[in-house]
Formats: C-alpha cells, structure tokens, sequence
C-alpha cells in the first residue's frame, strides 16, 4: 500500500518541476526577472495610460493628444528644469471641438504654467494661464480645437522646479451658444449671430473676450438692441469698433457689477467692415460666474428715427435730413452723439429772359426815382435782400430727467459761420439753434450729457431731435438785419415774421411813407410758437448801435395839426416867427405799427431815415401786443424790435398799415 503511493507521487512532482520550468521559459520570452513579477496596481495603471514622446520641446515636435469618446490621462515630466513639453490637440473627423484642459502636478510643490498657442510668436504671442498656485491644477477652459489643423499648447515650469505631471481633456458640450478661447486678437474673434445670444466667462487676468458681427449679418436699415449682463463684485468694459485695427473706438461703455447695461440702438455705420465687441474686465476674473451677451432686433417707430450707435465721432456721423424727427439714447455721461446733414448747391440756371426781366426792374426803378419830387427813390438806402433757401432751426428736447444735455453747432470746414455751443441750466430745458442762414455744405450736431443720474436698464429716450427749414415761411425776416443798414424792407399792410434768436438780438426793419410804399398786400402768417425762455420785465435791452435803454414804455405821441414836428425827434427845430414865409408844411400821413408778442418782452424803436429816435414802444409786457399810431411825414423810416432780456425761437410779428 505505501508503494503504490510513493508510485503516485512521483508523477506529480515531476509535473511540478515542469510547470516550473515553462513559467520561466515565458517569463524569459517577456524579458521579466523574478523581482518583476509582483507590480503596484498604481504603476500597472500608469504602464496603461498615455505618456508624452520626447522630444517634443517645439512646437514641431507636439506630442499629438487625439480626441475621442475615451480620452485617457497622459502623463509627462519636465526634466530637467527649464524643460518645455509642447502638444497639440487633434479633432476627429470635419467637426471642430471645444475642450478643457487640466494640467494636474504630481510631483509635490510643482509650479506649472500652460501658454496657448494662438499662431504667431511675434505678431500674436502666446497665451498664458497661471491661475494655480505651486501643486495646484492649472485649467484651461472653453478650448477651440478647429479640425484642420488642431489646438498647440505647451507646458513648462514657472520658475525653479521639475518633476512629473498629468493632462487631462474633457470635451465641452453646450446647449447654447458659449464662447470659444482663444478669442483674444481680431483674427480670432468668436463669431456672434445676430439676432441671438453667447455666454462667457473671464478665465484669467487681463482676459479679453472679442466678439464679431458680420457686415452682411446686419440690415443697414434697422437698429438692434445690445445688452450685457452684469457680473457680481466684477466691473467690465464694452468697446465697439468698426474695423480689425481697433483705432479708435466707436463706442464704449462700462458695465457695473450691480445692473446690466443695455444698449438699444447698435446699427451698422457707413464704411465699417463690421462690428467687433471687445469685452474686458482688467486683472479680475471669475470663472464659475460668466456674462451673456444679447443681441435682438430693436422694434420700429413708424412715427420717428431712431438714433444709430455708433455715432460718437465724425467718421461715423449720423446722417440726417430736414423735417426729421429723431429720438435718441445716451449710454454714459461721455457718450457723444453726432448727427450731420447735407446742403446741397443749387442748380442755377439763367435764362435770357430773366435778364432781360432785371433790366426791365432797373428800368422801372429808375423811372420811379424820376418821377419822385427831386429825383430821390427812398428805397435807395435799404438793400434788396434775396431771400436764402435754407434756413434751420434745431431743437433738443429732453424726454426724460437723466440728464442735463449741451449742443455744438459746428459749421462745414472754411466757413465763415461761426461755431455754436448750447448747455442747458436745468434737465428740463430745451436747446434751441435758431434761424441759422446755409449755404451749400455739409453741417454737423452734436449733443452730449454734462451732467447725468441715470441707469442703463429699463430705460426709454434720453431726448429728441427736431430739424426743420422754415426758409419758406412767408415774410421770414432775412439775418443779418441787426443795424439800420441791413434793414429787411416792410412793406406797407404786409407782415414779417422775425425770432430774438440770442442775447441782445435786434432785428431792423425799413419801410417808406408816402406815394412811393408799394401796395401789395401779404396776408399776415400764423406762425406756430416754439418755446423758449420768458425775460423778466424791468431788464434792459440793447438798442441798434450797441447802446442800452430802459426797458420803459416811451411813445412820442403825434402832433395833431398837419405840418407839426414830433417832438421827440432830436435835432427838429420849430419854425420861428420869421421863418414862416414860404415855408410848406411836408405831407403826413397815418401809420400804425403792430408788433404781435410772444414770450418774450418784445418792444420796438422808431427812427427816421437820419437814424434819430422818433418814438419808443414797450408798455404791454412779455407776450402781449405793442400797437403805435402816429401820423409821419412821407420819406423812410427804421423799426427796431427787441427784447428787454432772454431770447428764444419762438416768431414774433411785425406790422405796417393805414389806420
């Protein structure tokens, strides 16, 4: 029995030495000792994943990080220190992809910095993102990996320091539209849709975000709405540009952490090669809360404009034309807006009868100085004024209490025109550029904010614009007409229709008694009243001359037997007792002056054709009549309407007639 089981024994160990020896033929075939046999689950798993492929200390040289459904850790060193490990990104098939990139130290104490790649080391240099601390991981968020071409980025040490580290990718996916890094250079920019919207984050210091809107992506003919949300306890700045240069800003607008800022009236200008939005946020960053940014269509105004940002400088001028109605924005109190309009030269055209029509006026006019007792026209000393075709008047009314707005005229370049500012007192106040004579030529507006206590959310039109040419306006008076020798002429039953535009603004009238006062007739013209200021009465006024009188009523009343001398009229001398024979008293006749008021203290001077006081009218107050009926000898006499302080464009007007 103890044979037979040392019989059975024997087999077995022999099959155990053999088993023994076919172990160590395999493990001789793989190149393992007896000490390789046992490994860490730790190294197992590192043998497993991915490792970077030296070199790769240029661009040249990426290590390629192919981009998949399973994308493993790869792990890498920098050795020795200084060391630089480049890779780049590959998209699988046409579709671009958006990754986050997470460089995590292994080595404890590491300092890692990771720079983006963005094409170009002089023009665009790269990138850099060092948020993390030493041993910390470093994130790259919100990556753009086109398909052709991939993503470069390269990893090094900051300052001292080498040892091991791990990439890990994870792929973005959005619902909606969410901004792409790298976006920080023109050429880069993430394209915006228009109408809709795009969310982002400031992932690093000096982060810039720029957005662009294709020209043929915007109707020139509408205006849309722009708004940027606002991020807590973190400021941004919003410039716009019109061009890939980044000149001059055609608009820029601060965000508050507190409030979003909407602006309503983005438009594209003439000449711009579309709209770039830069968004900034200085060395702050958040990257856990982000901004939106919205871009919708503005609705429309069947019953005015709209003001078109951005219009802050000439170049992008708003352009405008006569009879509009405008209402406008203004997004900060350094918002300018401009606004310009065109005159546009006539086309003159002299016919031979039209000469031949003047000749015959010269004719006529001379034949009439003949006729006249010692050959004298009294017209001869008021010139014939040709009536301008263009004459405008531009008012800025406020539409809320924001703000307190000034106004620049600014005439075309070379004219003797001269430039016009307006600032308003109050936030109320309307401003007024009131009967400005042009000629052909461009001319510019503009209108900004001295003072404002607004918010950017919520909010309606700031103010509105109204251009008009009241050239046509029957009797219009004729500027310059301050002084007797720039009289506009007044014709007897007709009326002229005048404005105290400014400060000490006189008008000057002429008009003729006697046989020589043509008898057409103009029915007088309503002219509806634009506001303005209301002077207070006692105030003094300046007279034609630049001298300054009371603001009293003072009328010289008329003699009442033929031949008698006013006598108000300074230098007139009454004929003495001896020089009675032969004298003939002058023929007289009736006159009545009417002077329809507005709001103003309006009153009037008389003078003979000698420039002399003959009376002076102002007794019923702001916004009343002056009516004078005087009997005057025949010859040519001068009405100075003015007022006893203020101005406004609001019409007066100022009549001649036989009682």
């Amino acid at each position: 029995m103890r044979s037979r089981l040392y019989l059975l024994l024997i087999p077995g160990l022999a099959l155990a030495v053999g088993g023994c020896d076919i172990e160590g033929k395999v493990r001789s075939l793989l190149g393992q000792s007896e000490d390789e046999r046992v490994i860490p689950a730790e190294e197992r798993q590192q043998r497993a994943e991915l490792r970077e492929a030296e070199p790769n200390d240029t661009a040249d040289q990426a290590t390629p990080l192919a981009l998949g459904s399973q994308m493993r850790p790869l792990h890498a060193s920098l050795e020795p220190e200084g060391d630089t490990d480049w890779y780049v990104l590959e998209a699988p098939g046409e579709e671009d992809w958006v990754v986050d990139i997470r460089v995590v130290p292994e080595t404890p104490g590491l300092d890692l910095g990771v720079y983006l790649d963005v094409g170009g080391e002089e023009e665009h240099p790269p990138l850099l993102y060092k948020v993390a601390e030493a041993g910390e991981p470093e994130e790259v968020p919100m990556i753009s990996v086109p398909a052709e071409g991939g993503r470069r980025f390269f990893v090094t040490g900051m300052g001292k320091g080498s040892g091991n580290y791990r990439v890990e990718l994870s792929r973005r996916i959005s619902a909606g539209a969410v901004e792409r890094e790298p976006n920080d250079f023109p050429r880069l920019a993430s394209p915006l849709a228009v109408p809709g919207e795009v969310q982002g984050v400031y992932d690093r210091p000096d982060d810039r975000d720029i957005y662009f809107v294709k020209p043929e992506a915007l109707d020139p003919s509408r205006v849309y709405s722009l708004e940027i949300s606002a991020i807590p306890e973190l400021e941004q700045t919003l410039r716009v540009y019109g061009s890939p240069d980044f000149g001059a800003a055609l608009l820029q607008l601060t965000v508050s952490s507190e409030r979003p800022a909407l602006i309503p009236n983005i438009a594209l200008s003439g000449g711009a090669q579309g709209l770039w939005f830069v968004l900034t946020s200085g060395e702050a960053y958040d990257r856990e809360r982000g901004y939106r940014l919205r871009v919708i269509e503005h609705p429309p105004e069947p019953e005015f404009k709209i003001e078109r940002e951005p219009n802050d400088i000439a170049a992008s001028a708003q352009i405008i034309a006569f009879d509009d109605v405008l209402r406008a924005y203004l997004h900060a109190p350094g918002d300018v807006d401009r606004y310009r309009f065109e005159v546009a030269a006539p086309e003159v055209e002299i016919a031979p009868s039209l000469l031949e029509g003047r000749l015959e006026d010269e004719a006529e006019r001379e034949e009439r100085a003949d006729a006249e007792p010692g050959g004298v026209d009294p017209w001869a000393g008021v010139p014939e004024k040709e009536a301008p075709e263009h004459v405008a008047q531009l008012t800025v009314r406020p539409l809320g209490e924001h703000h307190r707005l000034a106004l620049r005229w600014l005439p075309q370049e070379g004219s003797t025109q001269a430039a016009l500012s307006l600032e308003a007192g109050e936030v109320d106040d309307e401003l007024t550029v009131c009967n400005q004579v042009l000629g052909p030529g461009s001319y510019d507006v503009e209108v900004r904010s001295v003072e404002s206590n607004f918010n950017l959310v919520n909010r309606g039109y700031d103010y509105e614009l109204r251009l008009r040419n009241v050239a046509s306006t029957p009797g219009l008076e004729v500027e310059p007409n301050d002084e007797a020798s720039q009289a506009d002429r007044l014709v007897a039953t007709a009326s002229r229709v005048g404005f105290i535009a400014s400060e000490g603004d006189v008008d000057v009238y002429a008009f003729v008694v006697g046989p020589q006062e043509e008898e057409a007739r103009v029915e007088p013209v309503e002219v509806e009243a634009t506001e303005g200021e209301v002077s207070e009465p006692g105030e003094r006024a300046p007279q034609p001359g630049g001298q300054i009188r009371d603001a009293e009523v003072e009328q010289v009343e008329a003699a009442t037997e033929p031949g008698a001398i006013p006598a108000a009229d300074p230098g007139a001398a009454a004929p003495t007792a001896g020089g009675l024979a032969g004298w003939q008293p002058p023929e007289t006749a009736p006159v009545r002056v009417r002077l329809k008021g507005n709001r103003l203290n309006l009153g009037f001077e008389l003078l003979d054709d000698e420039r002399a006081r003959v009376a002076r009218v102002n007794r019923a107050g702001p916004g009343a009549d002056e009516e004078l009926t005087i009997d005057l000898p025949h010859g040519l006499y001068y009405l100075a309407v003015s007022a006893s302080g203020g101005s406004a464009c609001e019409p007066y007007e100022v009549t001649v007639e036989k009682p």
